[in-house]
């Protein structure tokens, strides 16, 4: 799935790729700990930084796999 995403990700509905991201960051890293981006026009950094910490600390890694399939599954025809 992840490199589906990787190879098809200019394809792909920006709010689609921050729901992944941030289940893939939170699966490889864990709840986020880092500060917020800075910088006037960070947009990018800042959407993906708000994705991730919006998973909050208390998720757990299998659901965020699961949920990331099943994102897939519904909005991305024929990614398997």
């Amino acid at each position: 799935a992840t490199l589906f995403v990787r190879k098809n990700s200019n394809s792909m509905n920006k709010d689609i790729l921050l729901y992944l991201y941030a289940r893939f960051k939170y699966v490889n890293e864990g709840p986020c700990n880092i500060d917020r981006p800075g910088g006037l026009f960070n947009f990018d950094a800042k959407a993906k930084y708000d994705a991730w910490k919006g998973l909050g600390n208390n998720k757990n890694k299998d659901d965020c796999k699961k949920e990331y399939i099943e994102k897939l599954d519904k909005d991305v025809e024929n990614w398997r």
